[in-house]
């Protein structure tokens, strides 16, 4: 047989963005270090569409994810069965039809699994959808699950609003484009590719379920150290979907690949952006997106647009702008728009590895955009680097460490590679033994382990981690060129892990520079004292750095 069929009509959807926990996890002390403020878009962009094209049927978003970090703060410890009981109450109460789970990635694979249980344990008959990297990716594994009916592809918006009218009408799902379901015979199918959605003439995002005020004053993504979290209000927007890039560790890029990269029209997200503030009181927009725009003049333009008509706001791209976009120009028109805080994706110090995993900038095309940026005075640069791809040599973790000094941007990032399904650079990872491959088994659910064990993969590790405290707190810039932003950076980490003795020791250097002793010998002091209770690999991070903090 090569239909499924579902008893009852939809009648009420609930679109869940699952808790951020693990099974065998018994408390989410995680929240408390790990909260993003980033609001589920994808399933807000599912329900604005289902709004707008089925009125008659109701629908709501349920961002446990948020939910379970505000629990967090009011009760300190919280087992996991207190939430999944929320979840099970909400459940009762609001008694969906059909259920769509957001698995935005394998990450959070353990956790969406366990929310399709618990649906299904309330009511067997309830249809459960996910969507997201994650099943988009790995579909064949998802469907495993017997608790998880369907997988959505791409943009779900089209997807899940198809697939409620085909259930209501009985007609076939062979003609619900861009899903999979498992058939009466067990078998799976898949069915053609969805056209891709116009981004010009989609509905706005429905926001109505988010808690902006509070994501702004409790998230801890690089645009929250900038904001006053009391004053000023952020908001995740979208000006493209898909990527132009072809890089060999990204697997972002899948879930849109069927409709090509696409961006709005300037004038139309600069409408959406209005329309923002006008309603909630936006200040600060966060572009949320795997490429912001296909080249530099599409970002130009946007910039021109948004200085034109938004003086005074503030904007970020959370993914950071390609090398290849900034130039000169494009800098100072970024700048004048809002854009003060850019994120530089240079992914490695090594022009071989920069070309085997398909990135179209070099080494040194990165110098004379870091030097337009220092134009201004309050601007802030970060870096991202990537290090242990399997095909490099350990040397080369030094070599992106001296690149990083050389470069002297305000901050680093530096991440060990992490295979991700779905990517080019896993495949081969899987093959020759590096990874294992991520598997789903209804006895024990999904593989998520994604650590990369490649050869000297314990070096690279501990050298990025030395590398991450030794560039952005011992040896920061601003201590002395920008101590009050120094401040601002090291409070912001403060913020995340309360015992950062690292961040402790920069506050002190800073304060020295701009000669207030008493706060200067209270950090000092207090890094001093947290350094006995932390891990030891702290105090060899002094060592090898010459600083003696009884001094």
């Amino acid at each position: 047989m090569s239909n499924c069929s579902f008893d009852r009509n939809i009648r009420k959807v609930l679109l869940i963005n699952p808790f951020k926990i693990k099974e065998q996890t018994e408390t989410i002390y995680a929240y408390q270090r790990d909260f993003h403020g980033i609001p589920p878009m994808g399933i807000g962009y599912i329900s604005s569409y289902i709004k707008k094209f089925l009125p008659d049927i109701e629908i709501e978003v349920y961002d446990a994810y948020t939910l379970g970090y505000k629990i967090s703060l009011e009760m300190k410890e919280v087992s996991t069965k207190y939430l999944w009981d929320i979840l099970r109450d909400k459940l009762s109460q609001f008694k969906p039809d059909m259920v769509g789970i957001q698995m935005i990635s394998h990450v959070v694979a353990e956790a969406g699994h366990k929310t399709a249980a618990v649906v299904k344990e309330s009511d067997p008959g309830i249809v459960i959808i996910s969507g997201g990297l994650y099943p988009h990716t790995s579909y064949n594994e998802v469907l495993k699950d017997p608790n998880i009916d369907l997988v959505g592809f791409s943009e779900g918006e089209a997807v899940v609003t198809d697939l409620i009218r085909s259930i209501n009408a009985k007609t076939d799902l062979k003609t619900v484009k861009g899903i999979a379901y498992r058939d009466n015979g067990g078998h799976i199918v898949k069915t053609a590719a969805r056209e891709p959605i116009n981004l010009d003439t989609a509905p706005d995002c429905d926001r109505s379920n988010f808690d902006l005020r509070f994501d702004t004053r409790y998230g801890r993504s690089t645009p929250h150290r900038f904001i006053d979290a009391e004053k000023d209000l952020w908001v995740i927007v979208g000006n493209s979907r898909g990527c132009p890039g072809v890089c060999t560790f990204c697997c972002g890029r899948n879930l849109f690949a069927n409709g090509g990269f696409r961006q709005r029209n300037p004038a139309l997200m600069v409408d959406e952006m209005q329309r923002l503030q006008d309603r909630y009181g936006a200040t600060t927009f966060i572009f949320n997106e795997d490429c912001i725009s296909a080249d530099r003049s599409g970002l130009v333009k946007l910039a021109q647009e948004i200085r034109r008509r938004m003086p005074g706001i503030k904007w970020h791209v959370l993914e950071g702008i390609p090398i290849g976009m900034l130039d000169d120009e494009t800098v100072n028109v970024l700048y004048e728009s809002g854009h003060k805080w850019f994120k530089l994706p240079c992914e490695s110090g090594s022009n071989e590895t920069l070309r085997k995993v398909r990135k179209n900038h070099s080494v040194e095309d990165v110098y004379p955009v870091i030097s337009s940026i220092r134009k201004f005075a309050d601007a802030w640069v970060c870096i991202f680097l990537i290090t242990g791809f399997p095909f490099e040599p350990e040397e080369n973790i030094e070599k992106n460490i001296e690149y990083a000094r050389k470069l002297a941007p305000d901050w680093v990032y530096i991440f060990p590679f992490t295979p991700y399904p779905g990517s080019v650079l896993y495949r081969e990872c899987v093959d020759a033994g590096y990874v294992r491959d991520f598997i789903f088994t209804p006895e024990d659910g999904p593989r998520t382990d994604l650590r990369l064990r490649s050869p000297g993969y314990e070096y690279i590790d501990e050298k990025s981690a030395e590398a991450d405290i030794i560039l952005n707190y011992f040896e920061n810039r601003n201590i002395k060129l920008r101590p009050r932003m120094a401040i601002r950076d090291f409070e912001y980490m403060l913020s995340i892990k309360t015992d950062n003795v690292p961040a402790m020791y920069g506050l002190g250097a800073a304060y020295r520079e701009l000669k207030n002793r008493q706060k200067s010998e209270m950090w000092f002091a207090k890094a001093a004292e947290t350094l006995e209770t932390v891990e030891p690999h702290f105090k060899e991070y002094f060592r090898k750095a010459g600083i003696d903090l009884r001094k």
